[in-house]
């Protein structure tokens, strides 16, 4: 990697995503880490210092697109049997 790129990546300008990769293979660190540092990625906290929505949701596509339709479906379902588990009742609401 030349001086050019590194000094780059330190200013905060824009590298290819192949330069990314070698980045994480130098620092000892996983490529997504790095892609989050660059902001390719949605960070894993809020600045409140919950999980991030996006994050949480980046992962979930992420593991419900690899299962197979029938295991989605009942992600899903399960997914709606959860919301209304944890819904505030109308009394609770009051």
């Amino acid at each position: 990697m030349s001086a050019t790129t590194v000094r780059k990546a330190l200013l905060g300008k824009e590298i290819d995503r192949s330069t990314i990769d070698k980045l994480a293979g130098y620092l000892n660190l996983p490529q997504e880490e790095i892609y989050r540092m660059a902001e390719i990625l949605p960070p894993m906290y809020s600045s409140e210092g919950r999980l991030s929505r996006d994050w949480l949701l980046s992962k979930l596509w992420e593991v419900i697109s690899s299962l197979p339709e029938s295991a989605q479906l009942q992600v899903m379902a399960r997914a709606v049997e959860l919301r209304e588990q944890y819904e505030p009742s109308e009394e609770t609401k009051a």
